[in-house]
């Protein structure tokens, strides 16, 4: 049963639980009214929050944030088990924003110590016995809150790793779209902190880095083939030859029609 508030409370919970959902049980809740954070214990599943998707496994916490949409459904053949807590008050926020969580809405691989945390809230509250001091349930979550600030912090390394991972997606992309936002999501990270951190590492963003694989493709394409500069332009998906051309132009210092002529020279 659902616990309400009497008077103010910085930090409440409204219920804790333990949840299976089989395959294809679908939850959707638009304006979402409290906060919902979940810790998965097996199975795996979507999570789609606003207009951003992640894939959730095994060990991941993710947060359903107040006011926002979401949707989440499990997609392994058994469902997934998990276990929630619902809360509510001004607490939740503020140490979300102290902490530089705010907008982080799923955490993969947390540890033991995370997970305690919700069979602690969970042993409290379910069965639902007299409520103990909030004292203790703030402890609690403010604990919370620092474990998965500690958590981002000692995923240094495979920070790189994503990076290192990028790479080798935009090196193979020359001639393909590369949906940024979709790899962000895959990555469980923000389109935004993945550029800068991109950035921090080559020196340049996603982008500058897929455009320049895009004009030595080009490059490539206009000495050891026939296909005109609008060819090029389309297989390389810029939007026309103009724009092709004036990227080329100001990329190599030539227009890719002097590039072409200028190596047909070289090789007579």
């Amino acid at each position: 049963m659902e616990r309400k508030p009497e008077g103010f409370e910085p930090f409440f919970i409204i219920y804790c639980g333990l949840a299976l959902n089989w395959q294809k049980k679908k939850f959707v809740r638009m304006n979402h009214r409290r906060w919902t954070f979940e810790y998965v214990l097996s199975g795996t599943g979507i999570l789609e929050i606003d207009d951003t998707s992640y894939m959730v496994g095994p060990g991941d916490l993710y947060i359903l944030p107040f006011g926002h949409n979401h949707k989440y459904y499990p997609t392994s053949p058994n469902g997934w088990r998990k276990i929630y807590i619902n809360c509510t008050g001004p607490l939740i926020e503020a140490l979300l924003k102290t902490y530089l969580l705010l907008g982080c809405y799923l955490f993969k691989n947390c540890g033991p110590e995370i997970k305690e945390i919700f069979y602690r809230f969970y042993r409290k509250y379910h069965p639902a016995k007299t409520a103990e001091t909030q004292d203790s349930d703030t402890l609690l979550f403010c604990r919370l809150a620092e474990l998965l600030y500690l958590h981002g912090k000692t995923e240094s390394s495979s920070r790189l790793t994503c990076v290192m991972q990028l790479q080798y997606i935009l090196d193979r992309s020359a001639d393909a779209r590369v949906d940024l936002n979709r790899i962000a999501r895959q990555f469980c990270m923000t389109p935004c902190y993945m550029r800068r951190l991109f950035k921090r590492y080559t020196g340049m963003t996603p982008y500058e880095y897929h455009l320049n694989k895009r004009i030595d493709a080009a490059l490539s394409m206009l000495v050891s083939t026939s296909f005109t500069v609008m060819q090029i332009a389309d297989q390389l998906h810029f939007s026309d030859a103009y724009h092709f051309s004036k990227i080329f132009k100001k990329k190599t210092g030539l227009s890719p029609r002097a590039y072409r002529n200028s190596q047909k020279g070289q090789s007579a």
